[in-house]
């Protein structure tokens, strides 16, 4: 009987780690017209680059805010650029 071995490949890690993400958060269209991103629906989007160091430590490193109508593509130049 012959017996398969998987091959496993570990890479380190590099700390920190550098995420980017974003959200929509809602809104009422009623009241935040200027937010409109469907016929009925209204909201603002929070881009973020949040960074990962060890022993589950996280932080945002870096936030913009936009209207939900904003593509995530659009901000990534933004969020990529190291300060």
């Amino acid at each position: 009987m012959s017996q398969i071995h998987a091959k496993t490949h570990y890479c380190k890690l590099v700390m920190p780690l550098k995420v980017i993400d974003s959200s929509t958060l809602p809104l009422n269209l009623t009241n935040h017209e200027w937010a409109e991103f469907r016929k009925t629906k209204a909201g603002v989007k929070l881009h973020l680059r949040l960074v990962f160091i060890e022993k589950g430590i996280s932080y945002p490193e870096k936030a913009v805010m936009t209207t939900a109508k904003e593509h995530d593509r659009n901000q990534l130049d933004c969020l990529t650029v190291v300060t």
